[in-house]
């Protein structure tokens, strides 16, 4: 019987031995597999945050060609990078006559489901129209498509007064009485300002400063595009039209631009309704009282310096 009780005794304690190992077995297979999938998950969830990114990239890299008026970057780069999300910044300037001034930033973010379209890379424009971060005034094209009220679409003409200063360089956004051909505005502007910016013209019946409608046009060198700019130009206009394309205020703003260029393949007879021209103040003068100037708004305005040199490059 006292055997029987002891042989009783070890096989609970042998069944008991062989339940921990089977429990702690289970555990780490339940462990291994959490950890498999997490990193699985992980994995996945990379890949995903990887293209949105790329995409994101691209998305910046297409504004910043069709949409930055006389508005340039010099990197592009991620910040507030997390595991499932992140932004791309691009930082920005303006190059006015050989005088660089700093822009505020782009930021878009990006994350594990995507991004969000955010139409303009002029959003750090405040309604009373200055930059956000560095508080310098924004020029703004007219849209003669707004009605005349004076309240609402405020009919700029400020070359004069920008004419008067003396020792300055600054920008302008010059806005046409009509659009006019690449070869016919090479013609009109003097040789001594530069062409900075092309504007193709308004794309709705709203003003730019208080509508939100994005500022569409081509940036010059030397205030000249060459043809194979030109085509670029096309190529991101059909880029965007494709794969980015919004409306704003019951407008497609990229399909309505890519109709307006698509059938046109000389850049000498491509049409703009706008420029921003930036030179030394003083040679504005010569285009004060132009009839082919509708309107006129001044940007950036900076002071000269001895030790940088006023560059114009027409």
């Amino acid at each position: 019987m006292e055997e029987l009780n002891q042989l009783d005794a070890e096989f609970k304690q042998l069944s008991k031995k062989v339940k921990r190992k089977r429990n702690l077995t289970t555990l780490g297979i339940s462990l291994l597999t959490i950890l498999i999938v997490l990193g699985i998950s992980y994995q996945a969830s990379q890949v995903f945050v990887r293209k949105a990114y790329q995409k994101t990239d691209e998305y910046v890299a297409v504004l910043e060609t069709i949409q930055a008026p006389n508005i340039q970057s010099n990197s592009r780069y991620i910040t507030n990078n997390g595991l499932l999300s992140g932004t791309v910044t691009s930082h920005r300037y303006k190059e006015i006559a050989g005088y660089r001034v700093p822009w505020s930033a782009f930021n878009q973010p990006f994350g594990l489901f995507g991004w969000q379209n955010q139409a303009d890379s002029s959003q750090d424009m405040l309604s009373d129209g200055y930059d956000r971060l560095t508080h310098q005034k924004v020029p703004v094209f007219y849209n003669d498509k707004a009605g005349k009220n004076a309240e609402n679409n405020p009919k700029p003409n400020e070359l004069e007064k920008m004419a008067s200063m003396k020792n300055y360089v600054g920008e302008v956004a010059l806005t046409f009485d009509r659009s006019y051909s690449y070869e016919e505005i090479r013609q009109l502007i003097p040789h001594n300002l530069e062409i900075n910016w092309y504007w193709v013209g308004a794309l709705g019946k709203e003003n730019q400063a208080s509508s939100g409608m994005p500022v569409i046009g081509y940036q010059a060198e030397k205030s000249e595009i060459k043809q194979e700019s030109y085509e670029f130009f096309k190529k991101q206009l059909t880029l965007a039209k494709d794969q980015y394309e919004h409306q704003v205020n019951g407008i497609s703003i990229y399909d309505k631009t890519w109709k307006q260029y698509k059938n046109i393949d000389q850049i000498a007879e491509a049409p703009f309704k706008g420029v921003i021209v930036t030179g030394r103040t003083e040679d504005f003068k010569q285009l004060v009282d132009q009839s082919f100037i509708q309107a006129s708004s001044v940007g950036t305005t900076i002071e000269c310096v001895p030790y940088i040199n006023v560059k114009v490059n027409q």
